[in-house]
């Protein structure tokens, strides 16, 4: 399964979250790529995300930048 995605645009840089928070951000994006993401998994990501604005707004910065189009031409 594949995380989830949307279009937004990038973050703009003096939005840039902790850089603890996109670590753990990160590994939960890429954690919802595993085909073996459970469940409980789902449950505990939706948890941690829920447990401060500023766990929402690192994820939402990964995300961002995922799906970036500065991304997808540096990957051509």
């Amino acid at each position: 399964m594949r995380p989830e995605y949307s279009s937004s645009d990038p973050p703009s840089e003096k939005h840039v979250p902790d850089p603890r928070l996109t670590q753990e951000a990160t590994t939960w994006f890429m954690r919802q790529s595993a085909p073996d993401f459970s469940v409980l998994e789902r449950a505990q990501f939706e948890s941690w995300k829920r447990r401060s604005p500023a766990h929402a707004l690192a994820y939402d910065h990964v995300r961002a930048l995922w799906n970036s189009a500065d991304l997808e031409r540096a990957a051509q």
